[in-house]
């Protein structure tokens, strides 16, 4: 090793160093040697080095060096960076809720039992009051199954649109939440279609935090453009398996998700709507 590659950091135990070295006088003849010289080029050019790299905008030139070697990488995988990026930012588990669960055990016996049900519930029926009101409507606890659907493992009830808890509770504590019905035009004379939900039960309902439901109320139940989104949610319910349904709410795009068993009971119910004559006994 010749002397500019030394350093003073390596020297053995009992061997004094000059202070000031180079600047002092004292020892020209360490200068001669250009004894550590390459050593202290090294260091300047590290500190200069690290300076660039926390301008721009790392913490360290090792953090810097880390990153690049990062990037290759990822090039060497074929993983595009910018993929990873969103990825990171997609991943939103530790500031949104899970989303509930309910998964149906064995579908055939229980699509025969609940067709069952449904043909033992009451036709919707109006009567002439003060204003045309349903009063068949009371006669179904939407509101209980939907809080056990929607209720996942952390006692959390979650919107079925923007999938996040529901805003407050009410004084018995239990969620504040709106049971709208999914498939009811509201402006239509006779409500809904024939092949719609012409019976009252509990799946035909949303359950939707106060601002998911206006916008849906308004969007899709409302308005002569919600008629074809309904149409496409209902054809989505008999003929697709993917518990989640797209949608757009004014400048919103968004989706309708269900958890296993209201998505179940919802498709065989418009099935049998659909062709009651096959439904077994």
């Amino acid at each position: 090793m010749c002397p500019c590659d030394a350093s003073p950091d390596k020297l053995p135990e009992g061997f004094a160093w000059p202070k000031g070295y180079p600047d002092d006088a004292g020892d020209e003849w360490l200068k001669a040697l250009e004894f550590g010289k390459r050593v202290e080029e090294q260091r300047e050019e590290y500190d200069q080095r690290d300076q660039q790299a926390r301008k721009e905008g790392y913490n360290s030139l090792e953090e810097k060096e880390k990153s690049i070697k990062l990037a290759q990488l990822l090039r060497q995988k074929g993983k595009p960076i910018e993929d990873v990026i969103f990825e990171y930012n997609s991943q939103n588990s530790e500031s949104n809720p899970d989303f509930p669960t309910s998964p149906v055990g064995n579908p055939e016996l229980q699509e025969k039992r609940y067709l069952k049900q449904i043909r033992n519930k009451p036709h919707k029926i109006h009567e002439e009051r003060i204003r045309n009101e349903r009063v068949t409507k009371d006669e179904i606890e939407q509101r209980t199954a939907l809080q056990q659907w929607y209720t996942n493992d952390s006692d959390e009830m979650i919107c079925q649109i923007c999938k996040e808890e529901m805003p407050f509770k009410k004084l018995d504590g239990d969620y504040y939440f709106i049971a709208l019905e999914a498939l009811t035009i509201r402006f239509m004379e006779n409500e809904i279609p024939k092949h719609h939900f012409p019976q009252e039960h509990e799946a035909q309902y949303l359950a939707l935090c106060p601002e998911c439901a206006a916008r849906y109320d308004y969007f899709v139940r409302s308005v002569t453009e919600g008629e074809k989104v309904m149409e496409e949610l209902r054809s989505h319910l008999i003929n697709s398996e993917d518990m989640e349904f797209s949608l757009e709410l004014g400048e919103l795009k968004t989706s309708i998700r269900f958890v296993e068993t209201h998505f179940k009971r919802l498709k065989w119910a418009l099935r049998h709507y659909e062709n009651p004559d096959e439904a077994e006994d």
